[in-house]
């Protein structure tokens, strides 16, 4: 399989390039597949990508499913981690992420699993946005948002639902800025992922 971008196919690995033919030739099964070589999507927009100093975006893949149109991007990118066990370095690397335009604009939002320090910086200041009426979801997932409003129009009970089926352990990180919404974990290319990620978009938001 060829159809990674020509000026980046040398960040590809043997390994990986056979890895991501073998999960689509799986997926293939269920989905509709096809390849976007005229992509223009600007990943810098959504806050958690802001830091890196370089994205380059290796493979767009279409996927179709009932009529729901979503993307599977592989993306290489540049950042400079700062502390732990080995001191500040620079770091390179290939990492799957979860793409699709959804039916209306949402604002800015941010969902992930909620940590220690969240619940901490909870009690001192109110930084999220809670869900009285599902006690489970507020207590697991930390939600940041510009607008209250529009994020709870989103986090219907459904879109709940279907974020409290994503595994734990994963960390996925879900992004919306307006009408796009990214899902990614920052992990190295896996085919769990990929399969994780695509169960989750077909779903209709």
């Amino acid at each position: 399989m060829n159809d990674f971008q020509k000026p980046y196919h040398y960040l590809i690995t043997k390994e990986e390039e056979l890895l991501i033919e073998e999960t689509l030739s799986e997926l293939s099964q269920t989905y509709m597949i096809s390849f976007d070589h005229n992509h223009h999507i600007d990943l810098k927009t959504f806050e958690t990508f802001q830091h890196y100093s370089e994205i380059k975006i290796l493979s767009s893949i279409n996927l179709c499913y009932n009529n729901q149109n979503f993307k599977i991007l592989i993306i290489n990118v540049d950042y400079h981690f700062m502390g732990g066990k080995y001191g500040d370095r620079k770091c390179n690397e290939n990492q799957v992420i979860g793409f699709k335009i959804l039916h209306q604009d949402y604002g800015k939002v941010l969902i992930r699993n909620e940590n220690t320090l969240d619940k901490i910086l909870e009690i001192f200041h109110k930084i999220e946005i809670d869900f009285k009426e599902d006690k489970q979801f507020s207590d697991n997932y930390f939600v940041l948002s510009d607008n209250e409003v529009k994020a709870k129009a989103f986090l219907k009970n459904e879109n709940r639902n279907l974020i409290q089926s994503l595994p734990t352990e994963e960390n996925f990180i879900i992004q919306i800025n307006q009408k796009q919404l990214i899902i990614n974990n920052k992990k190295p290319i896996n085919k769990n992922n990929i399969n994780q990620i695509a169960n989750f978009l077909k779903n209709n938001f």
